[in-house]
């Protein structure tokens, strides 16, 4: 799901001319490449989703309704990179937050829908691991397209970041509509009872 928007946003590139696009097809054969995924997965990945959609989720459901625990869940994780930036500038004398040396309204909002589409993602599997795979996928892979040698997908020349940034989002978010959409549809057909005679 995260796979497609990241060759269709290199593609666009590419095809527009906002970009030269070079595909480093092995990367994944480095060792890097797999001790980053490991750094994603259990630094990253299960933590937050054990502790936001696991935990806190599961404390408020106690507590308050689904919907009530959801907000509450999805306002803590959008809340902990503004928590978290004055402690890493007071340890490290520098502030690292998805890519940027601060925190940006920008990023904010895309942690929002990040932390909705996750919640959405757990009430309706039930399950914890969905989540965790999304969130190693989203993430990972993301970090991959860009300008530098080690991206799979690199972005080269006169790099237009702007309409980049507009593509893969609305690739990312028709994936996203796609999956509530199916997960619906499914969900109404097993509703339904078939007449009985």
């Amino acid at each position: 799901m995260i796979a497609a928007p990241l060759a269709i946003t290199g593609a666009v590139a590419n095809l527009l001319g906002w970009s030269d696009v070079l595909w480093n097809i092995d990367i994944p054969g480095s060792q890097s490449f797999w001790i980053s995924a490991a750094i994603v997965l259990f630094f990253e990945a299960i933590p937050e989703e054990f502790a936001f959609r696991g935990y806190l989720y599961g404390k408020g459901l106690q507590k308050m309704n689904a919907f009530k625990a959801s907000a509450l869940s999805i306002l803590l994780f959008v809340a902990l990179p503004v928590a978290t930036a004055p402690i890493q500038e007071l340890l490290f004398d520098s502030v690292y937050v998805g890519g940027h040396s601060q925190v940006t309204g920008g990023y904010l909002i895309t942690m929002f829908f990040f932390a909705v589409f996750q919640q959405f993602l757990r009430y309706h599997s039930g399950s914890i691991w969905t989540g965790i795979g999304f969130h190693f996928s989203f993430v990972y892979l993301l970090r991959y397209l860009g300008p530098e040698s080690s991206d799979i997908i690199q972005l080269t020349g006169d790099v237009q970041q702007g309409p980049l940034q507009v593509v893969l989002p609305v690739g990312i978010i028709r994936g996203f509509a796609a999956v509530i959409w199916f997960s619906r549809k499914s969900r109404i057909q097993k509703d339904i009872k078939p007449f009985s005679s």
